[in-house]
């Protein structure tokens, strides 16, 4: 008697960044249980490797590894810009196993703003009423407070991925400033026109 096996998928619940060392142990991970595995990219097909890739571009929005065995698929970790699934083809403990790995390689450098549209809508209200209702009590400038930080986190958040996939070593990745300056700028103009819109209400709304 046999017990029977079935596929299993796993999809990561959150935002995560992957290095190149990191893409590098996913690799191993679907080596570890197939003969050989298939590297394919949103424009790239028939890769030897993930170094073979990160030789050509510094970054890709998707990436899928594929391992056979017996020219059969045992496990496929896709990962798309808004979403990130391992796949294996039966639940056996070796390939249970190989979930559990990537997992832990996914979750190394989790996301800190996650893009959740209910948590991008609190802020929203809370924000305008807060900016709104600090104006009409006669302290514009703490409306601008709250109004700035608010502009930059809507920016940043409406322009985050779920994933992103930088092929070069965390040590020489660009920091976070260097990523985030044109958003940063962005959300300094919408901070202060938000700003004005909010004193031109307050102006007009007054007996």
């Amino acid at each position: 008697m046999r017990k029977k096996t079935r596929p299993t998928t796993w999809g990561a619940p959150t935002a995560f960044t992957l290095y190149l060392e990191d893409v590098r142990d996913l690799q191993a991970i679907v080596g570890e249980v197939s003969d050989s595995t298939k590297v394919e990219s949103e424009n790239y097909l028939d890769i030897a490797n993930v170094d073979e890739l990160a030789s050509a571009v510094k970054s890709v929005d998707s990436l899928a590894l594929t391992g056979i065995r017996n020219g059969q698929p045992q496990v496929a970790i896709k990962i798309e810009p808004n979403s990130a699934t391992v796949w294996v083809a039966e639940d056996s403990a070796a390939l249970i196993g190989a979930i559990e790995k990537a997992k832990r390689v996914m979750w190394r450098h989790t996301s800190v703003l996650a893009p959740s549209p209910t948590v991008t809508m609190i802020v929203l209200i809370v924000g305008l009423g807060a900016s709104i209702a600090l104006a009409s009590r006669l302290v514009q400038p703490l409306s601008w407070a709250v109004f700035l930080p608010f502009a930059i986190y809507l920016v940043l958040i409406s322009r985050s991925r779920f994933t992103t996939i930088r092929l070069v070593p965390k040590a020489d990745a660009p920091t976070f400033w260097q990523r985030q300056s044109e958003n940063i700028a962005i959300s300094v103009v919408i901070g202060v026109a938000g700003g004005l819109l909010v004193l031109a209400l307050d102006r007009l709304t007054r007996p």
